[in-house]
């Protein structure tokens, strides 16, 4: 998938959670992708969709999270949100 759009190039690892036998919001596959990245929970920032599969997966694994709420909806307390990516740039 992401050679058909192009975005190959700007990842630099990806964790397919069939392959690794776990899934969002399992803390080990946020720290399986940590590992294949080399960087350590400090260092990272996991932005998604989902309260449950993204925030709070990630955050049981020891990562910052960003909640994207494309529709504006407010965030729990707590919860930094974005409406688009390009909030995060800069």
């Amino acid at each position: 998938m992401l050679e058909r759009t192009g975005l190959r190039p700007l990842v630099d690892a990806v964790v397919i959670s069939a392959e690794l036998g776990v899934a969002k919001p399992e803390p080990a596959i946020f720290r399986a992708a940590l590992d294949r990245l080399g960087a350590g929970p400090d260092g990272a920032l996991h932005v998604g969709d989902s309260l449950e599969d993204d925030v709070a997966g990630a955050r049981a694994a020891g990562l910052e999270a960003v909640l994207v709420a494309r529709n504006g909806a407010p965030a729990p307390e707590g919860v930094r949100a974005v409406r688009s990516l390009a909030e995060l740039v800069g």
